[in-house]
């Protein structure tokens, strides 16, 4: 799972270790699972946000970086 948190400020962030104080969400690392959360607005949804392109294309670069550490 990729866990995906919203902290008091506002700020959102993808948090791979620890805890983090603040609002998450997790996505699955699959990719059909992540073009779905991002067409159906999921995150908008979850933890009440804008999404940018740019913050998608971090989380799929925090997926290559999870299926990397695991090989």
């Amino acid at each position: 799972m990729i866990r995906i948190t919203k902290n008091k400020d506002g700020n959102v962030m993808l948090w791979k270790t620890g805890h983090v104080e603040g609002r998450s969400a997790y996505l699955c690392k699959k990719e059909y699972c992540i073009t779905k959360a991002k067409k159906e607005k999921r995150l908008e949804k979850i933890l009440k946000i804008s999404v940018s392109e740019n913050f998608w294309k971090e989380i799929e670069r925090g997926k290559q970086w999870q299926k990397n550490a695991q090989a």
